[in-house]
């Protein structure tokens, strides 16, 4: 396969500002992203055969119709699959029901038959985020271009974190990593069944959610409060931190940061004001997004005790009406 095409001449320039005004040209467009210089038609969108569910920990599935989509419409499929490792379908239950490395999903690559899937990897979520590790999987035309890529922006990562780590995988072996790897998920197994325990407890009636099979963070939606952005204000006073869906919205956020201006613009936003402008563009959503990867079990209950107030005390108003929010936000203490 020829992969020049996918590249526009701003990658061949090998410059951040180029790679930042390509993720700007293609804002907006979900999943699969062509970078042949034009985007899909609608047609190919959404491709649901290129389906996947982290919350319930299924397996994704590429589907010979999704690879003929690809193949129709010259696409590559960009697997960005941080979270992969944290799957626990079983929920808590010792570290050796969890399914370890070889209990885990197939992959979209792992089904790739024609060249089209490009994987991303990471350690950030696997053995810690300040270890700035992660890889690419993908056909060897695009990884030369990737590597020269990175040579021209951070020139690769810290050699002494890469001995590190590749030392200490060495020495735990295949049957190290495993046990490891299934303790991690036993760990947020737990704590992501204390976090559905503390909503089921405080946001009964209020709220709507699942248990989580996988990854870090849980998903909340209000009920009778159109946007979370409403909230914002009582949380600040209540000391507690959630990030508002809006926030995950493409056109929203598009609309809150914009590639190409001074820093210093964007110096003092707050997360309620990002919030309220996303709102204001119309990217409206009575979901939350909260994260239960640091927290105790005690500390996530007092945090959902506070939520439920705020929320009370929000629709006791009348509910917000999608307002816009204000201030910032601050840790919960």
């Amino acid at each position: 396969m020829d992969y020049d095409r996918f590249w526009s001449a701003e990658a061949k320039r090998f410059t951040t500002a180029s790679l930042a005004g390509l993720v700007h040209r293609f804002a907006g467009v979900e999943g699969v992203v062509s970078l042949a210089g034009g985007l899909p038609p609608a047609e190919a969108f959404p491709l649901i055969e290129l389906r996947g569910s982290t919350r319930e920990g299924h397996e994704v599935v590429l589907g010979a119709e999704g690879q003929q989509v690809c193949e129709a419409h010259d696409l590559l499929v960009l697997e960005d699959d941080a979270y992969c490792w944290l799957h626990y379908p079983a929920g808590p239950a010792p570290p050796q029901q969890q399914p370890g490395l070889a209990g885990l999903a197939r992959s979209m690559l792992s089904m790739d038959t024609a060249g089209r899937v490009v994987r991303i990897d990471t350690f950030s979520k696997l053995l810690g985020p300040g270890y700035r590790l992660g890889w690419i999987t993908a056909p060897q035309p695009l990884v030369a271009k990737f590597s020269n890529w990175v040579m021209a922006s951070t020139v690769g990562p810290c050699s002494v974190t890469q001995v590190l780590v590749s030392r200490m995988l060495q020495q735990w072996g295949m049957d190290g990593f495993t046990a490891f790897l299934q303790r991690l998920q036993a760990l947020y197994a737990a704590r992501a069944a204390a976090a559905h325990a503390a909503a089921v407890e405080h946001l009964g009636g209020l709220a709507e959610f699942e248990p989580v099979r996988a990854g870090m963070f849980m998903w909340v939606t209000l009920k009778g409060i159109p946007d979370v952005a409403a909230v914002l204000d009582d949380l600040v006073a209540a000391r507690v931190v959630v990030v508002p869906g809006s926030m995950f919205a493409t056109r929203g956020l598009q609309n809150t940061v914009r590639l190409g201006e001074p820093e210093e613009a964007a110096e003092g936003a707050s997360l309620a004001a990002a919030a309220g402008a996303a709102a204001s563009a119309g990217a409206l959503s009575p979901c939350f997004r909260l994260s239960f990867a640091g927290s105790t079990p005690e500390v996530l209950a007092e945090g959902m005790r506070r939520l439920a107030e705020a929320t009370r005390a929000v629709l006791a108003r009348g509910g917000g009406g999608g307002g816009s929010g204000g201030g910032g936000a601050v840790e919960q203490a």
